[in-house]
């Protein structure tokens, strides 16, 4: 089995409609930061910080409160794209989705060609996405939380480097 574990760490802020994600943006909870896209950062603006120190910072911030049922549609609209590529997806945690892609390899000729039409379709809404693989759920995870590549992983040949994941993990 081959698992690949797709993380979407600006979920809250993509779910937003019409926020400028190109311009500083952060999600607000009880007047603290709970959630910065990189041009925040890049201003100085981290998860944690109070809302007035993060208007001190950058005055330009585009903030808005979390808003957990668009958030949850958006989340339900990512899972649905998953099932395109696979019958088998799970949702993770609050922010990434399990998918089992060894079974699709004949439909779509090779790993590397599922993966690339699998990353394509989020890249083409502008969805960020950090990802993972392996041939555990709980491994593809571990690897999308160390950002390594799917294309590092993969021989040419479309199997698993196993010694690579390795020494990532």
């Amino acid at each position: 089995m081959l698992y690949v574990c797709l993380r979407f760490p600006l979920l809250g802020l993509e779910a937003l409609p019409g926020a400028p994600l190109s311009e500083p943006c952060a999600l607000i909870a009880q007047q603290q930061v709970s959630l910065v896209n990189a041009a925040s950062r890049l201003a100085g603006v981290t998860e944690g910080m109070s809302l007035t120190t993060a208007l001190a910072l950058c005055p330009s911030l585009y903030c808005q409160p979390q808003q957990s049922e668009c958030e949850q549609a958006h989340w339900q609209r990512l899972a649905l794209w998953a099932y395109r590529f696979s019958d088998d997806v799970c949702l993770s945690g609050e922010d990434a989705l399990i998918i089992e892609i060894s079974r699709s390899r004949r439909l779509f000729g090779s790993i590397q060609r599922l993966h690339r039409r699998l990353l394509a379709a989020y890249q083409r809404h502008n969805i960020t996405v950090q990802e993972g693989l392996g041939p555990t759920p709980l491994c593809a995870e571990l690897l999308s939380l160390k950002g390594i590549t799917v294309a590092a992983l993969l021989a040419d040949d479309g199997s698993l480097q196993r010694p690579a994941m390795k020494r990532q993990l």
